[in-house]
């Protein structure tokens, strides 16, 4: 028997049928990737060279993560944290340091520590608190904003986090080498002490400063660290924002943020610090994400080579 061959007008039929088939793929792909993409988790590193690293020293690593918003069901379910802390153990950190808004109100956030699973850091874990982690002190509910406030301490101490609410803590490392982390407040629902705790920090110590919320950047300069000396930090830490979260539709959402522009995501080098604002891991009000990827971030501090 003869083998068929297709004419060219089939051929063409046949590739013209392929091609929508493409096309159907690639939009259905498009239209349900904000969908995906709170699913993914991009691991962003970022080495820093500075002279508070002894030079003998091995390099620090540090491992930061902001906004997990637990929620039920399709936001970040509490099912998915032990995959999450499975993650950040096995980059062997140095520090964890956390930044605020772990889920919806202090009741549940309270809730997420006395279910997270151990975090092993060699020289401890560390956070501060977001605006869906405090009562504000000036609140008309019926709740009690210092015995909540209380409570969420004493679980977060519990599973070995120190909290950082307008503090400072000095971790001697190798050859009496000393790193600073600085934490403050909330800046929309807690008392957040910006100067007094930048007078906290020494210039010759490397120094972590960590805020929930990056609008404190448009005024973090004017602060005086030790000894009366400005650029009194080396890293800056900060959340909220969700870098956007689905920043093309926000405006057609009716999304606002609260944050300048200029401190929406990304990285930034003022003076002396190196700031980063995260994307965080969870997300708020919809369960989306667009072009905005959940972000938990690896820094490396080292001497300069």
């Amino acid at each position: 028997m003869r083998s068929r061959r297709l004419g060219k007008h089939a051929k063409h039929k046949k590739l013209k049928i392929g091609l929508r088939i493409g096309i159907i793929i690639c939009i259905l792909f498009v239209l349900s990737w904000p969908f995906i993409e709170p699913y993914t988790l991009s691991v962003d590193t970022l080495a820093l060279e500075n002279t508070g690293i002894p030079e003998g020293m091995r390099p620090l690593r540090i491992v930061y993560l902001s906004d997990i918003h637990t929620a039920s069901w399709p936001f970040y379910t509490q099912s998915r944290i032990p995959s999450l802390v499975k993650k950040i153990n096995s980059l062997n950190p140095d520090l964890v340091l956390l930044g605020g808004d772990y889920a919806q109100d202090p009741e549940s956030c309270e809730a997420f520590f006395r279910a997270l699973p151990s975090i092993h850091a060699n020289y401890g874990i560390y956070a501060v608190l977001g605006e869906k982690d405090r009562y504000p002190e000036d609140s008309t509910d019926e709740k009690d904003p210092t015995e909540a406030l209380s409570r969420l301490r004493a679980a977060m101490v519990a599973k070995g986090v120190t909290p950082l609410i307008n503090d400072v803590v000095s971790i001697r490392l190798a050859d009496s080498t000393v790193v600073q982390v600085a934490g403050v407040d909330d800046y929309l629902n807690g008392q957040s002490t910006l100067e007094e705790v930048a007078l906290k920090c020494q210039r010759e110590n490397f120094v972590i400063f960590m805020s929930h919320n990056p609008s404190v950047l448009s005024s973090i300069q004017s602060a005086q660290g030790g000894a009366n000396t400005r650029n009194w930090y080396d890293l800056g830490l900060f959340g909220h924002t969700l870098g956007g979260q689905i920043a093309p539709l926000r405006s057609l959402l009716g999304l606002t943020s609260d944050v300048p522009e200029a401190y929406t995501h990304g990285t930034l080098v003022e003076g002396r610090a190196t700031n980063i604002i995260s994307n965080g891991i969870g997300t708020e009000k919809v369960p989306l994400r667009l072009f905005c990827q959940p972000q938990l971030h690896v820094i490396t501090v080292r001497y300069p080579r």
